[in-house]
């Protein structure tokens, strides 16, 4: 068994470092476990964390760099710090208590001068601080200093403190492994949180796959029909695509049948959601107003039977193919645009815990009768309570909370037409 493998298994067995301690070495699902725990606590407190990534690029062939760094970690952190695996190859130190992110970058900086082992591997910081406060406690809103990153390497001291770059979507900058002795580059936007996240479980991956796959064989009749419908009463695709937040911060575009004319003026929908959200942030929670849609009743801007497609949520069933792909699940918070998410509090981005769906507990629970705050925390108690039973409670309670809803605002239509 070689040493990456033995490495693999937690704690390193034999072949110690030259000097000092063994470090005891969390997996990676207890190291997850031990970020959200953190993650949890900033957003109630702002009490910045810090976490720095190792990459040992390939542990089999250099696994004299894993013991040194191990070595070097067992001496330098404290007891109330926490190391454990980010992924393959990647080695996560949670600092906690740091006080700034140049002060992680330091201990990052320390740890590498102290190696002996040539060459050094890349470090990445990422930070959760600087929050705002809500009544559910502090908050750290994304791309408003929540968080951000520096990367460094053996050779190469530029770790910087940044700011989130991914404004609305709870994202952090970080980097891709890259070789040793390379300076640390930009790469893709990644999540911090996504370090404490666990996968799908296999029960709702297979209700998923499932159902959407039974619907989409049954409802092919009724797709067909729309899409002539949309393609008869207005120019344009059938199909309207739109950027959404998903899991852990996720970007991905979502599908739906498109109710709208082509080229329309989307600012004041933004304006109007925006505002919303931050009525609801800064006012007190009995003043909190409803979530109504801004296009309830007559909207020019809706084609010929859009409204009804839109009452009877069958615009929203291309989601299916997003379910398939595994951007959504059939139950789960509503994905929000990324302009949305750029008025969260930190706590709200708790919403992103767990994969977005076609319906949620929100949904059967009052939906646009309720606040924003209290669509969050439905969506937050979601994510921590998901379990099969829960998810087909809300799956058979849907359809009868689609009719209302259709009646609802038939009935609101009616009384708008009459001057009630």
């Amino acid at each position: 068994m070689s040493f990456g493998q033995r490495l693999r298994g937690l704690v390193l067995h034999g072949n110690k470092p030259k000097k000092g301690p063994v470090v005891s070495i969390c997996s990676q699902e207890e190291f997850a476990t031990f970020v959200q725990r953190e993650y949890n606590r900033s957003a109630r407190t702002g009490v910045p964390f810090f976490v720095i990534e190792f990459h040992l690029v390939d542990l089999d062939t250099y696994p004299e760099i894993a013991q040194d760094l191990l070595g070097v970690l067992a001496r330098r952190l404290r007891t109330t710090d926490e190391v454990g695996w980010c992924g393959n190859d990647c080695i996560g130190a949670l600092l906690i208590g740091a006080a700034s992110m140049e002060a992680a970058v330091n201990v990052a900086e320390e740890i590498l001068a102290a190696m002996t082992v040539e060459p050094k591997p890349v470090y990445t910081v990422h930070s959760a601080q600087d929050g705002r406060g809500s009544d559910d406690g502090a908050g750290c809103g994304p791309g408003r200093g929540a968080g951000g990153s520096a990367e460094g390497s053996g050779d190469a001291r530029n770790g910087v403190a940044g700011s989130g770059p991914g404004r609305g979507s709870g994202a952090m900058r970080s980097s891709e492994p890259v070789g040793l002795r390379e300076k640390a580059k930009p790469a893709p936007i990644t999540e911090l949180k996504l370090m404490s996240k666990r996968a799908m479980p296999l029960w709702k991956r297979t209700m998923d796959i499932v159902i959407a796959s039974v619907a989409l064989v049954l409802l092919s009749p009724l797709f067909l029909a729309v899409a002539l419908l949309i393609k008869i009463v207005s120019p344009g695709p059938v199909f309207f695509k739109q950027e959404r937040i998903g899991y852990a911060g996720r970007r991905f575009e979502l599908y739906k049948f498109r109710t709208m004319h082509v080229n329309i003026d989307h600012d004041v929908h933004q304006k109007y959601v925006q505002q919303l959200i931050k009525s609801a942030q800064s006012s007190d929670e009995d003043e909190d107003k409803p979530m109504v849609k801004l296009d309830l009743g007559k909207d020019p801007r809706v084609i010929p039977f859009g409204d009804f497609l839109r009452k009877a949520s069958i615009d929203e069933l291309p989601q299916l193919f997003n379910v398939l792909r595994k951007e959504m699940s059939i139950v789960g918070p509503r994905p929000p645009i990324p302009y949305e998410v750029s008025e969260y509090a930190c706590w709200q981005t708790g919403r992103f815990d767990s994969f977005p769906g076609l319906t949620g507990l929100w949904q059967v629970s009052g939906k646009n009768s309720l606040s924003f705050r209290q669509m969050a925390r439905l969506d937050i108690r979601y994510s921590r309570q998901m379990s099969f039973w829960l998810d087909c409670r809300i799956i058979f309670l849907t359809p009868a909370v689609i009719l209302h809803q259709m009646f609802e605002k038939k009935q609101i239509g009616a009384q708008e037409g009459s001057g009630g």
